[in-house]
């Protein structure tokens, strides 16, 4: 697994989670998302899966741990660009019903001015 990410003008921060995400990802993730938030000093932050091909159920909880515990820190975070087997992922455990999700990165900063 690799992550991108950039800075929007719009205080918020792009990550870009990139291949596959499975349990021996999981510390990386976290480590790397914090780090990237603490560099950006934003509090908005778009999670572009348009790159993320893979999920398994294991990393989909840690996820979800990071994005609870990002909420409560007071970030405002959304979805966009899920491929096919992520969004059949969230499909399955209803996450789609729970997390903000756009079909395009321009249509989730849109949402957040």
């Amino acid at each position: 697994m690799e992550i991108k990410y950039s800075e929007s003008e719009n205080n918020s921060v792009i990550i870009y989670p990139i291949g596959s995400y499975e349990m021996e990802d999981t510390n990386f993730f976290e480590q790397k998302i914090t780090e990237i938030l603490e560099t950006s000093g934003k509090n908005k932050v778009v999670f572009n899966m348009s790159e993320l091909n893979y999920l398994n159920s294991t990393a989909l909880n840690q996820f979800i741990g990071v994005y609870n515990r990002l909420l409560k820190g007071g970030y405002r975070i959304i979805f966009c660009s899920l491929t096919r087997p992520v969004e059949t992922l969230f499909n399955i455990t209803s996450l789609k019903l729970l997390v903000p999700i756009y079909k395009t990165e321009w249509d989730a900063l849109n949402s957040l001015k």
